[in-house]
């Protein structure tokens, strides 16, 4: 396993034994490198990707990932 995936997987470990629900809240900054390294494993499988983020929906996530690349999306458009 590569030491990316492996760090991946250990932000996601912690993200899943929180004990608050995060679905209402800002991301953290860990929660926003974790979406973009994800995406670089995954591309646009977000059903996959939600799942490194317990308490946030597969739309949330898109969402998320979509807001932050919003100039991206509209100079490709």
């Amino acid at each position: 396993m590569s030491n990316k995936l492996e760090k991946l997987i250990t932000i996601a470990n912690i993200y899943d034994n929180s004990n608050y629900s995060n679905s209402n809240k800002k991301w953290s900054v860990q929660e926003e490198h974790l979406l973009l390294e994800l995406y670089e494993i995954h591309g646009s499988d977000w059903k996959t990707i939600a799942r490194f983020f317990p308490n946030r929906t597969e739309y949330g996530v898109k969402f998320k990932f979509r807001k932050n690349n919003e100039k991206f999306y509209k100079s490709i458009k």
